[in-house]
């Protein structure tokens, strides 16, 4: 989450070429990281600048809270998100398919969000595509809309 507020370029240099050792690559301490709560911060106020500006309606974005708190993979993904993943073979299989992603997938707000994007239900698909379809201006802006 940190680094999704910058642009950059990852570079595979192999490791015979490296001079410097790659920290990313060594075990990572037991000890707790004191940067973490100003992580954790850094993260909630990225989430909140994003369900901030959101293009939807107040009253839209209740409905999809209820809708996520009425459904039962959304309540899985919640508790995914605020716990830890099992293992994908101890998954639901309605839930296979959001494990890829399980990284990605956070709560906060109130909202399921996958990056930062909102993970709409299956009960609001319809509504939403139709949404992003009014006005049909052709794929690009319609990919934008959404």
């Amino acid at each position: 989450m940190r680094l999704m507020q910058y642009n950059y370029t990852v570079i595979y240099i192999p490791g015979k070429d490296l001079v410097v050792v790659d920290a990313l690559s060594r075990s990572p301490l037991a000890q707790s990281c004191p940067q973490a709560e100003e992580l954790t911060l850094e993260v909630n106020v990225f989430v909140n600048r994003i369900i901030e500006s959101l293009p939807a309606t107040d009253d839209f974005i209740s409905k999809i809270i209820n809708e996520q708190s009425s459904n039962p993979i959304c309540s899985k993904l919640k508790q995914f998100a605020l716990t830890e993943w099992p293992t994908k073979s101890n998954l639901a299989i309605e839930l296979i398919p959001y494990y890829q992603y399980r990284h990605d997938i956070n709560f906060s707000g109130n909202l399921l969000l996958k990056g930062t994007r909102i993970i709409i239900p299956p009960s609001l698909h319809k509504q939403v595509l139709e949404f992003i379809h009014e006005g049909h201006q052709g794929i690009v802006k319609c990919k934008a809309r959404a």
